[in-house]
């Protein structure tokens, strides 16, 4: 038998409860849990502390707890894992209509895991899926939907279980279980409700009040095909409404026909199969009715769990909505077997009981000849229409005497039978006009879009197509150009002619400096406005203007240092008896 552990707050596992009572729902209902305690136990839960049993799905947190001294009990109440995943909402990215996803499975959840905000408590397998979704989810749905939904539109249902160890609860992707010979299998019994007329007109209510307010109509016809023509009439036709409130037409055009299409799988199947076998939420369940022959098939919803020292029982509600009288959104949008043993009891429907491991439908004789006064007297009405179109037939050969049809229709009659046909065109068939952009080149012909004539009645009486030729590539002189020739002289800036003066140009637009360095010195500035003149001037040293000598100069010191060090250029030492005799050489 299973154990109920439980975790601290920080979810560090403490021990097995005993003598408690784990009653839990999820799926479509519930995704809660109360887990129920004798109010004299030693054992006390803390405030998000996680109940669970090992390797199944069947867990969650403590939210709240509630005493009853009248039966001496305390009751823990909290979110299932899935009620977790329930409580958050994914949201379109900034700037986007919708949330749009695409990729393998595992990788896909981790992304919406995160952008949840439950990396911290919950953890994607590490395997790879094999599966691949492509899903744009409903605006501001919750997450436990939306994924839900996203999964089973690539046929995969989501798994839960929690690691202790790593104080993880894991999600992993499964393929959908389609128990397609459960019914004729010896570890199953099978029990059918088909439902021959589930809702099949759809009153869609949008956005706006009162007769401003969008309404649109969609229908089913007799085998569940969805559209906005009525086929159904009288006591066929059943009517609900789909309150959609602040939808646009748009949405209820893309919505409206998806909801009609969820009444039409109203059939439901109640399947009970041995201790061993387990179905999973959005299982599929078929079925064959030995009587009628109907073939049924039936999604799993929700499940039903109680758990306890001595019994374990799972009770399973299939998903259907054929009961339902009325629909809303928004556009933002058990049995026991005695001690030790573990029984599983599958519900769905009325009329229907469970006693022990028999499941019983309440389906007489008279039900089963009312659906044959239903099938003989949808036999009459067919025959009935078949004769008034027979009777149709005649009246039209008697009283129309003679049919025309106006260009370009022409009508033949044989006997009963006027065959129509269509004037051929005076166009050749064929592409016209090119089929591609071209690159044209200097002398290619190119062809332009066909010329198409359309008459009154908008015929095409005339196509043609045209084309284009471009010139050869021209050649030219330079003279014809009015190129210059190789050797030329541009006349300066303000010349009247090649090479003259240029007597227009007063200044220069940025003046410039005119420096002598060296031994002497001198500045002037010049924009070419006018003549300049340069005062020179020994360099100073020490303060007093140092001569100049030009080469050739020859000076006698007391100084055996090399004049260059003061006047620059260079020098040549002379002989000399007395002082120290220098010739300037450059």
């Amino acid at each position: 038998m299973p154990d109920i552990s439980y975790t601290d707050a920080t979810h560090l596992d403490i021990g097995v409860l005993k003598g408690a009572r784990l009653d839990l729902e999820y799926g479509d209902t519930g995704n809660d849990f109360e887990l129920t305690l004798d109010i004299d136990s030693e054992q006390r839960l803390d405030d998000g502390a996680y109940v669970y049993v090992e390797g199944t799905e069947w867990g969650g947190v403590v939210d709240a707890r509630e005493s009853n001294s009248g039966n001496n009990t305390i009751t823990y109440i909290g979110r299932s894992w899935q009620g977790i995943i329930r409580d958050k909402v994914l949201e379109p990215p900034n700037g986007e209509d919708y949330l749009s996803v695409r990729g393998e499975a595992h990788g896909v959840l981790k992304q919406l895991v995160q952008s949840l905000g439950l990396s911290s408590q919950f953890k994607v397998s590490e395997e790879t899926s094999g599966i691949t979704v492509k899903y744009t989810f409903d605006r501001y749905c919750d997450a436990w939907t939306g994924i839900r939904k996203m999964l089973a539109d690539s046929s995969s249902r989501l798994n839960i279980e929690y690691d202790s160890i790593k104080r993880m609860i894991v999600l992993s992707v499964k393929p959908i279980t389609d128990w397609t010979d459960g019914a004729d299998a010896e570890h199953s019994d099978v029990t059918i409700k088909s439902v021959v007329r589930p809702y099949n007109h759809l009153i869609c209510l949008g956005s706006g009040e009162l007769k401003n307010r969008i309404v649109m109509h969609f229908y089913a016809d007799a085998r569940g095909n969805i559209s906005t023509t009525q086929t159904l009439f009288g006591i066929d036709e059943r009517t609900t409404t789909y309150n959609y409130t602040n939808a646009s037409r748009e949405e209820l055009e893309k919505d409206g026909p998806k909801k009609l299409k969820e009444y039409q799988a109203a059939d439901s199947i109640n399947v009970t199969l041995d201790d061993d076998e387990e179905f999973g939420i959005g299982d599929i369940v078929p079925g064959i009715d030995p009587v009628t022959g109907l073939h049924v098939t039936a999604t799993v919803g929700t499940k039903v769990i109680i758990v306890t020292d001595t019994e374990v029982s799972i009770s399973y509600k299939v998903g259907g909505t054929a009961s339902n009288t009325s629909s809303s959104g928004t556009a933002e949008r058990g049995s026991s077997t005695g001690s030790g043993a573990v029984s599983s009891s599958y519900t769905a429907g009325t009329g229907i009981s469970i006693a022990g491991r028999t499941i019983s439908a309440e389906v007489s004789r008279a039900d089963f000849k009312s659906l044959e006064n239903k099938v003989n007297e949808a036999r009459k009405v067919a025959t009935d229409s078949a004769s008034e179109i027979g009777r149709a037939t005649l009246q039209v050969d008697s009283k129309v005497a003679e049919v025309t049809a106006t260009t370009p229709l022409k009508a033949q009659r044989t006997g009963g039978t006027v065959a129509l046909s269509h004037e051929p065109s005076s166009v050749t068939a064929g592409t016209y006009g090119s089929e591609s952009d071209i690159d044209a080149s200097w002398g290619d012909t190119v062809q332009l879009g066909a010329t198409v004539s359309v008459d009154a009645l908008g015929h095409v009486s005339d196509a043609q197509t045209h084309t284009v030729k471009l010139p050869a590539k021209p050649t030219y002189t330079a003279q014809e150009v009015g190129a210059a020739p190789a050797s030329h002289t541009h006349p300066y800036a303000g010349a009247s002619t090649p090479g003259g003066d240029a007597n227009a140009a007063k200044k220069l637009s940025q003046p410039r400096t005119i420096k002598l360095v060296g031994s002497v010195s001198g500045t002037a500035v010049f924009d070419g406005s006018s003549d300049v003149t340069i005062n020179v001037q020994g360099a100073a040293q020490g303060g007093a203007t140092t001569p100049s000598f030009p080469v050739g100069s020859v000076i006698e010191t007391t100084s055996f240092v090399n004049p260059a060090t003061n006047f620059g250029g260079r020098w040549q030492q002379l002989p000399s008896l007395g002082c120290y005799r220098w010739e300037r050489t450059a």
